[in-house]
């Protein structure tokens, strides 16, 4: 998928360095970011955005017996990062109690209901000091720059700066707005590819 390894074999080998970074993570978040007995990373009266960025991979991570073995991380050694794991667990779990069960759509339905929708934002536009020289308007290519390389998404760039890369494909019917971060994706002109 990228490049590595997923034989048993490997990922036994690589097992005591990911515990170590994943250590380092839960560390940081234990003595930085909630070394002040805050609820939420940015001190918010409700869970953010930014707690569900950085909370998920140990959400994961704590949700699989065995994943990380009480001697690399517990609710002993870290409580603070434990303790707010388990308070995102319980927002999400009131949160799927009041809203219910989620209705399962057909790849098609999904599509019918996105082509319909208005579009949820505003455009920051396209910032034209960005290094790639790319302007509003203008016909690109999108891809990741670790695996999926060999497919890419072609629009008309609407949305361009440090953070995101938006573009406007056309459809069958109608038009829809592909959203990719900056990290990890390329965006060039449609006639470089040739060049690349």
């Amino acid at each position: 998928m990228s490049g590595r390894p997923w034989s048993k074999a490997f990922i036994e080998r690589a097992r005591p360095e990911a515990l170590v970074e994943v250590r380092a993570a839960i560390a940081f978040l234990e003595n930085g970011l909630l070394a002040d007995g805050r609820d939420w990373l940015l001190n918010t009266p409700q869970v953010s955005s930014v707690d569900l960025e950085a909370i998920w991979p140990l959400h994961w991570l704590f949700g699989m017996p065995g994943a990380i073995p009480a001697e690399v991380a517990s609710k002993e050694t870290f409580p603070k990062v434990f303790a707010w794991v388990d308070r995102f667990s319980a927002v999400v779990g009131a949160a799927r109690k009041k809203n219910g069960k989620a209705k399962a759509l057909k790849g098609f339905e999904a599509a019918e209901k996105i082509w319909a929708a208005a579009w949820a934002e505003g455009l920051r536009g396209v910032d034209e000091r960005d290094p790639v020289g790319l302007s509003a308007g203008q016909e690109v290519l999108v891809h990741p720059t670790d695996s999926g390389v060999t497919h890419k998404d072609r629009g008309t760039l609407v949305g361009l700066d440090g953070e995101e890369i938006v573009i406007e494909v056309k459809t069958e019917k109608g038009t829809v707005r592909v959203h990719a971060p900056r990290h990890g994706f390329r965006v060039l002109a449609a006639q470089e590819e040739t060049k690349l």
